[in-house]
């Protein structure tokens, strides 16, 4: 069957929100369209060996002026341009091409009652659902069996072990997102499993933990790309992380996560759902959640949402799902 027209998707950050770009990528490639993705330099690495992605544009915000991209879009003559960011940013590209714009729900005003007011409105929030429904616009069906998708890495870092492997992802932009015992964790399940950290350059630079150095003990933290990171996913038998891009990556990756919720919750939409998804969080806090994004201090100054969660609970709950 011959493709289509192209198609752009615009979706320049953040990690995680781009990582979850890849079912509309794959539904758009499977409709029989031609798909282009527009997004920050730094993370174009992820959609590298995507099957489902025809070409990757790139934008470089550190030297490259929003003219200069805008000209590049142009010259791809696109039939439709899908704006699943809905910024500054892209908002100024949509001027340009009003008639081939097409945008996502992003439920602001819903995000602020449930922030301010406690108000909730987005019990069934689910941000690849609201990805996906743009293509309704182009009469293309969504099934809850699109919303799972994979991130394709060559495992170019091989780890050779009889253990288990527990990858931890200890780190998040914002500080509320970060659960504060995750050096502990990590002191006593080196007892029994191979623990892999990960983490970016910089997270390595905030120094929040400090790791032991054992056998056990592989601290990757800005050591390897998005894609390696893939690849030792690949290779683990959980990861336990925080509301992060890492938590995002490993679901594209089909391996058991438990996540650690602080600040920010599942109404969101952005935390990742199935059998093989695990949730710790403080449910007894009228303050959760204090901002959308996350916040670098508590606002009531106790940060009872991570500080209540405790060691031998996370523990336990890691021993039930590697059983």
């Amino acid at each position: 069957m011959a493709y289509k027209e192209k198609i752009l998707i615009i979706r320049f950050s953040s990690l995680g929100d781009v990582i979850l770009v890849h079912p509309v990528i794959k539904k758009l490639s499977n409709s029989n369209y031609i798909v282009h993705l527009l997004t920050l330099k730094e993370y174009s690495e992820i959609f590298k060996f995507n099957p489902f992605l025809n070409k990757i544009i790139t934008f470089d915000k550190k030297n490259e002026t929003l003219f200069q991209l805008i000209k590049k879009i142009k010259q791809e003559n696109y039939y439709k341009i899908i704006d699943l960011q809905k910024n500054l940013r892209s908002i100024l590209i949509k001027f340009f091409f009003l008639k081939k714009i097409i945008s996502y729900k992003k439920y602001k005003f819903r995000r602020f009652l449930l922030v301010f007011f406690k108000i909730n409105l987005l019990k069934k929030n689910y941000v690849i659902k609201n990805y996906l429904e743009t293509l309704k616009k182009l009469k293309i069906k969504i099934t809850e069996k699109d919303f799972n998708y994979e991130v394709f890495s060559l495992k170019k870092y091989l780890i050779k072990t009889k253990n288990k492997i527990i990858a931890i992802a200890p780190y998040a932009k914002w500080q509320t997102k970060i659960w504060p015992y995750f050096d502990k964790l990590v002191e006593v399940l080196s007892k029994k499993y191979l623990i892999v950290i990960l983490g970016s350059k910089e997270d390595k630079e905030r120094k929040i933990f400090k790791f032991e150095n054992n056998k056990n003990v592989l601290d990757l933290t800005g050591k390897v790309s998005i894609l390696e990171t893939a690849g030792i996913l690949k290779q683990s038998n959980l990861l336990v992380t925080n509301d992060s891009g890492i938590m995002h990556l490993g679901f594209g990756c089909s391996i058991p996560i438990l996540i650690i919720l602080g600040s920010t919750t599942k109404e969101f939409g952005f935390i990742p759902k199935g059998k093989n998804i695990f949730i710790i969080e403080n449910k007894n806090l009228k303050c959760r959640p204090c901002d959308y994004h996350g916040k670098n201090k508590c606002p009531k100054s106790h940060f009872k949402c991570m500080k209540d969660i405790k060691l031998n609970f996370v523990l336990k709950k890691i021993e039930k799902i590697l059983k």
